[in-house]
């Protein structure tokens, strides 16, 4: 009998035809969900080093983050034996580093530069545009950072661009000032690393063929999410006969919006001929009719490689999925699911709330909060801890207490007011002086030289405030919140952005104003002595702001996160909430259905044991209430795959046929609404043109093409629309 072979003896037939694949050939290597994929991604580095005699330094293994290739080197390491060197395991980011500190005069770079933190970049795009005359709002910086990130990603730069309106002209002239002062103190941000080394290797020949005749065999993780530098970089690095061996799984990729194209994975093998092809098709995480759901959801896109789940894991119950009449409904349902699950012996920390945008954990934080249950927000602050809530929160402070100092420091120029440091201290000094609040010093001040740029701006935002407060006195919690969120400009900082974060922020506060009319029409007077509802609202953020939620148990927390942060992670029980057309799929131009589709399928296959979908007949939204929300197109298409349909009462169906009605064909105009040829007007695009509409309300997107602006899609509901 044949001694055990710690190399191959582990591995299925599928892993083990990857890892032994021809080394002088490319391989593909297609990882299905929970398939194995850094196993067999080790295992390869260990085979080469130990098999086919290649040293391991002359091997490099490259992923996206540090974590994984921490665990990347941790197996290796295993797998080899003993400490050999690894320098060229790690980050797409690292690696890059690690070149440009060898070669740093031929890259441009002083032999000391710096990498720019994210912050640091903020700060000098922040001073460009100063010195630009241009606003410096927040999501002008962030929008500017974007637009130069996605550039660069694409191998440009400022002289390779031409503009397309006057958003890219600025934006050129940006990029053009913020390379020359990052020239000048000799940093680099984190997509100029990347940019660099690929300009190293491509015009230093020297350089090239150094690193070609030390690395022999290139090794890459979760190749559906390189972009188009990544991809330059490994190639100009293997040149033609270097072989790659990627791993990877095109149904995965969702981060287009990051610039990552699973392209380069479809057509990998019409770029490499005669490439080695493997499918890791078994499953070792979930049961299969969790993988059922995953197989049929994702066999509708049509530009994909195929691939087939499996597994050898015991059988669960079906997947079920629940109507509930509305989304306070969907979150109480959610926690009798949960206390249900540890009353049969499991832990908070098994179970997963997963949805398709932050604004969505509100709803189950403040149930969670309200039963006592430890709760986590992965990847991301509670809702009520989130900067944006604390800053329309602050504004309902100062309008109840005018005296609040840490309020009004907060958002004194949030958004920017031009209220710098120097005017601050001068109303903290008059306020010190006279032994007042600063909102008192701040009219004093403003009092004192009137005509001054920055006694001006103290006005505008006293006179702000002194709206807020009328208007806070004379209304309701929904309405006060609303008008805080457009007359501050705390909505639009944020509404019109196209930058994720800016606009999750925006999302944020519209789910402040539904977490406000539910408090408001829920309110017991008795429970709160004499406190108005605004104060009552104002101290229950701040204890679900607290330490409930965390409380006990240490880590053992139910697990509240967005699909795209759920990528990577597994849970035995999943629920994936918000199955609605309009939010998933959310249905925007930057989000085409098919990445919709596998974000979708992310969610399904991060469920071990137990997978809950649900969606709810009415939601309220930006304060107010939608009935006869659509299901989830994406339920359609799980119809064959075998789920348990039931109502909050209980009742089960073979199949989820009431709740995947049949699409209607094209886009009507919803009732009520402008139809497309429509002339509109926006407050900050101007003019444009009504183009087509996308989901339902509350949810409903318009697109519009704005004369200056060029096509944008926004919420109807909340663009702020003016038929011409």
């Amino acid at each position: 009998m044949s001694p055990p072979d710690p190399l191959l003896d582990g591995l299925n037939p599928a892993q083990r035809a990857a890892v032994t694949s021809d080394p002088a050939c490319c391989t593909l290597v297609l990882a299905g969900a929970g398939s194995g994929k850094t196993r067999a991604l080790a295992h390869r580095f260990a085979w080469l080093a130990q098999t086919q005699s290649i040293p391991p330094r002359e091997i490099m293994a490259v992923t996206f983050t540090n974590k994984a290739a921490t665990e990347m080197r941790e197996r290796i390491e295993q797998l080899v034996g003993g400490t050999p060197p690894l320098p060229w395991i790690g980050t797409f980011h690292a690696l890059c580093r690690r070149m440009l500190l060898r070669f740093p005069a031929e890259a441009g770079l002083p032999e000391n530069f710096q990498i720019l933190d994210r912050d640091d970049q903020k700060t000098l795009v922040r001073q460009v545009l100063r010195d630009m005359d241009q606003p410096r709002k927040q999501r002008d910086v962030a929008n500017a950072i974007r637009w130069i990130s996605l550039r660069k990603r694409d191998g440009q730069r400022a002289r390779h661009i031409e503009p397309h309106g006057r958003n890219e002209e600025l934006y050129i002239k940006v990029m053009e000032r913020y390379e020359d002062r990052c020239q000048n103190s000799g940093m680099v941000d984190f997509d100029e690393l990347l940019l660099r080394c690929v300009e190293l290797l491509r015009d230093h020949d020297a350089v090239r063929q150094h690193y070609q005749q030390r690395l022999r065999h290139f090794l890459a993780d979760e190749f559906q999410d390189v972009d188009e530098l990544q991809y330059a970089w490994l190639h100009l690095l293997a040149g033609d006969k270097r072989p790659l061996f990627v791993v990877g799984d095109d149904d995965q990729s969702i981060y287009g919006w990051r610039g990552a194209q699973p392209d380069h994975m479809l057509n990998f093998e019409r770029q490499h001929p005669g490439t080695k092809t493997w499918a890791l098709e078994q499953n070792y995480r979930s049961a299969m009719p969790i993988l059922n759901a995953a197989n049929a959801l994702i066999e509708h896109n049509a530009n994909r490689l195929p691939k087939q789940l499996w597994t050898e894991l015991p059988n669960s119950g079906p997947v079920r999925l629940l109507e509930l009449p509305s989304g306070d409904a969907e979150a109480a349902w959610v926690i009798r699911k949960v206390q249900a699950w540890m009353e049969d012996g499991g832990r908070w920390s098994e179970c997963a709330v997963l949805y398709r945008t932050n604004r969505q954990s509100q709803p189950f934080e403040t149930q969670l909060a309200r039963h006592d249950i430890p709760y986590r927000v992965y990847g991301g602050l509670r809702f009520f801890e989130r900067r944006e809530v604390k800053d329309a929160l602050a504004y309902l402070r100062l309008c109840l207490n005018p005296h609040d100092d840490v309020s009004w420091l907060r958002v004194c120029n949030e958004p920017s007011r031009g209220i710098g440091d120097a005017t601050l201290e001068k109303v903290r000094g008059e306020a010190n002086a006279g032994g007042t609040a600063l909102a008192e010093a701040a009219r004093t001040v403003a009092g004192k030289q009137p005509e001054a740029r920055a006694a001006r701006a103290l006005a505008a935002f006293n006179d702000c405030l002194a709206d807020l407060r009328r208007h806070t006195a004379a209304c309701g919690l929904r309405e006060a919140i609303q008008h805080i969120l457009e007359a501050s400009g705390l909505g639009a900082m944020y509404q019109t952005s196209d930058e994720e974060l800016e606009e999750m922020r925006s999302e944020n506060l519209e789910e402040l104003v539904n977490a406000a009319a539910a408090f408001e029409e829920n309110f017991d007077p008795e429970t709160y002595g004499k406190a108005s509802v605004a104060e009552a609202f104002l101290d229950s953020a701040t204890l679900e702001a607290g330490e409930r939620g965390e409380g006990r148990g240490g880590h053992d927390a139910v697990q509240l996160m967005t699909l795209h942060m759920a990528k990577g992670l597994e849970f035995p029980l999943v629920v994936i909430a918000g199955m609605e057309d309009g939010t998933l799929p959310l249905g925007r131009d930057d989000s085409p259905m098919d990445e919709e589709r596998r974000l979708c399928y992310v969610g399904i296959t991060r469920a071990q044991r137990e997978l809950v979908l649900t969606y709810a007949l009415a939601r309220r939204t930006y304060g107010k209430f939608y009935s006869n929300l659509m299901p989830s197109r994406f339920l359609q298409e799980l119809q064959h795959a075998n789920i348990a349909f039931e109502t909050d009462g209980g009742m089960a169906f073979a199949n989820p046929r009431r709740a995947a009605p049949a699409m209607p064909a094209g886009r009507p105009t919803p009732s009520g609404y402008p139809p497309p040829g429509a002339a509109v007007s926006h407050p900050t695009f101007g003019a444009g043109t009504i183009e087509e509409y996308e989901g339902r309300p509350p949810q409903l997107r318009v697109k519009v093409n704005f004369e200056e602006a060029g096509p944008k899609f926004l919420v109807y509901d909340v663009a702020r629309l003016t038929p011409l």
